[in-house]
């Protein structure tokens, strides 16, 4: 998506001109904000049509949506991005804040996240207590991977960390993107009363693209980059097929509202018919707020954050509920046999993440559970939880 926005910006009176000139407001100094929407428009499948299961995930993959807003703060060198992901009838809300130092995530994700995760019969559940501790809370964005139990060697990117060096760069491509498509067919460009409309072909999305490649080359570290490789790999690609590539733009020159409708083949057979088109919307804003960095008091640590989601995790014990409420599990074999499952993994959760154990969270578990396990169950929790208290003291 980043790289197709580029594909337009330059200023002039004609269509064309007039085209290039307004794409040219969601990069330009005058507005500091936008707001976004991206959504499946069209999807259309040629294959089986009696195969059930392809019917469903297409219709899935079209209830998916994203929406949202950003600001930057040139000033301050401050950065802030709202999304909200519309998954599977779920809201799934992102919020990103950061400056060149710091890279933050606010912790609204987790409820949504376990709202996802339920509608998918995983029964988590955020207790009222863990959901105060973590309201209007931040966390950084690398340590939020490390309390997920991501092992990765590499550094976690900061995108605000050269957002000065990257708007020279934006700035450069746009030059020279007004060039490329000050040569394009005049006559493909329309306006329609304040609608000003033009579908870039395969042929000039690969001029752009080679570019916008070009460009970049001229900076040494992107030389050997896997980005330039791949990049390489993907004009190459498009040179090569025969399947068409359209990318169609209107902009509304009163709201500056920009529609891109991007269209896919979903595949490499020439008479198939299968084509994805994607939309995405931007209307760009001007933002005279401030945008505030988290204090301190507002950033979770990676250890609150184990704490938090590991005791949600607990809460798995849907298939007991029937059971547990009719109050006849204690002499059920069956029930006591998944229960001494369920011990076992708590258990085993706890020897092997003793970090997320503090006397508060040993507390929250054993009151969570008390009136489900037996007795001596109970025991085999309780000295589990003391003893990885006791080992911390050593």
């Amino acid at each position: 998506m980043g790289i197709l926005l580029f594909l337009v910006t330059a200023c002039g009176s004609d269509p064309r001109e007039q085209f290039i000139n307004e794409l040219s407001n969601v990069w330009s100094k005058e507005y500091n904000a936008a707001a976004f929407e991206i959504k499946i428009k069209e999807l259309s499948y040629e294959g089986n049509k009696d195969d059930l299961r392809m019917k469903m995930l297409m219709n899935q993959l079209k209830m998916l949506s994203i929406e949202g807003k950003y600001a930057i703060d040139a000033v301050d060198d401050t950065f802030e991005m709202e999304v909200t992901a519309n998954i599977l009838d779920e809201k799934l809300p992102l919020k990103y804040i950061g400056n060149k130092n710091d890279y933050y995530v606010s912790t609204s994700f987790v409820s949504g996240a376990i709202n996802l995760a339920k509608s998918f019969d995983y029964p988590l559940e955020l207790r009222e207590n863990q959901a105060k501790k973590i309201e209007g809370k931040y966390i950084e964005i690398g340590k939020v991977e490390e309390a997920l139990g991501f092992e990765d060697s590499n550094e976690t990117v900061n995108p605000f960390k050269d957002a000065a060096s990257l708007k020279k760069k934006e700035e450069k491509i746009a030059r020279e993107m007004k060039k490329v498509i000050e040569n394009f067919d005049q006559k493909t460009f329309k306006k329609e009363n304040d609608m000003l409309k033009h579908t870039f072909t395969k042929a000039e999305i690969i001029k752009l693209l080679e570019k916008i490649n070009a460009i970049a080359a001229q900076e040494d570290n992107y030389k050997e980059s896997e980005y330039k490789k791949d990049s390489d790999e993907f004009i190459k690609e498009l040179k090569s097929n025969s399947q068409k590539l359209d990318v169609a733009v209107k902009i509304n020159q009163k709201t500056k509202k920009m529609d891109m409708e991007i269209t896919v083949p979903l595949s490499v057979e020439e008479n198939n018919k299968s084509i994805l088109t994607v939309m995405y919307s931007i209307t760009p804003q001007k933002k005279t707020k401030k945008i505030k960095m988290p204090s301190e008091k507002e950033i979770l640590s990676k250890e609150e954050l184990q704490e938090i989601l590991f005791t949600a995790t607990l809460d798995d014990d849907s298939y007991l509920d029937e059971a547990v409420e009719s109050g006849e599990y204690e002499n059920d074999p069956e029930v006591q046999q998944l229960l001494n499952e369920k011990i076992d993994e708590i258990i085993q959760d706890i020897e092997e993440n003793p970090e997320m154990i503090t006397e508060e969270s040993a507390k929250e578990i054993k009151e969570s559970v008390a009136e489900i396990f037996t007795e001596e169950q109970m025991d085999k929790l309780n000295t589990a939880l003391d003893n990885t208290l006791a080992s911390k003291l050593l």
